[in-house]
């Protein structure tokens, strides 16, 4: 059995949807957020980071296995129900390239208009609009890939595709219109359309 501890902000569906994708057994232990569960001792003690997704491994050889880090835990179980891992070798380059693009450099780009939108820091006009612009300019990269293949490793739906589409439930912080990007649109519904991601793109709140 796999815990895993999240919550459903764009980072913390990603182990939902994966988990549900992997057909692992796995419990959804929520880590609510707006009540600082995820700064508290014991959390701490999992994830020292203080963010979400945590899982904990039960039935890993050795003994209860901890893991943080989105990109870690989506990778562990993608190789651990061998699902989601592309095997071409040309393909799962691709995927390995598009997460880290994803973590490097979609996250850092956006993270400003979330943390606009939160109240965490002020909405200035000019750094808003660069804001903007640079998250329009992430998702037409990801729209012209899209243009290529039907998923972002190559035609196959890949962890590539999981670690980045519960991102796009923030979109609208993002400025962005699915309208305005066809191919991106595409993607987004094929993939929330799949019985495992009814969870982790549901807006009902974990408990």
């Amino acid at each position: 059995m796999i815990d895993c501890h999240t919550w459903k902000t764009g980072n913390g569906r990603k182990a939902i949807l994966m988990l549900a994708e992997s057909g692992l057994a796995h419990r959804i232990i929520p880590v609510d957020l707006s009540k600082g569960q995820h700064k508290t001792p014991e959390y701490t003690k999992m994830n020292p980071n203080q963010v979400i997704p945590t899982i904990i491994d039960n039935d890993a050889p050795g003994g209860p296995l901890t893991i943080f880090e989105s990109g870690a835990i989506l990778l562990y179980l993608a190789e651990k129900s061998g699902k989601l891992l592309p095997t071409n070798a040309a393909e799962r380059a691709a995927c390995y390239q598009w997460m880290f693009w994803h973590s490097a450099t979609f996250v850092p780009g956006v993270i400003p208009l979330h943390m606009m939108a939160q109240g965490r820091i002020p909405k200035e006009p000019t750094a808003e609009q660069a804001a903007l612009a640079r998250a329009k300019a992430l998702y037409t990269m990801l729209e012209a890939r899209l243009g290529q293949s039907a998923f972002l490793a190559g035609a196959q739906y890949s962890v590539a595709d999981v670690m980045m589409s519960p991102m796009l439930t923030r979109r609208t912080w993002h400025g962005i219109d699915l309208a305005n990007f066809p191919n991106l649109k595409r993607w987004f519904e094929a993939i929330t359309a799949r019985p495992a991601a009814k969870e982790a793109f549901s807006d009902t709140p974990l408990a």
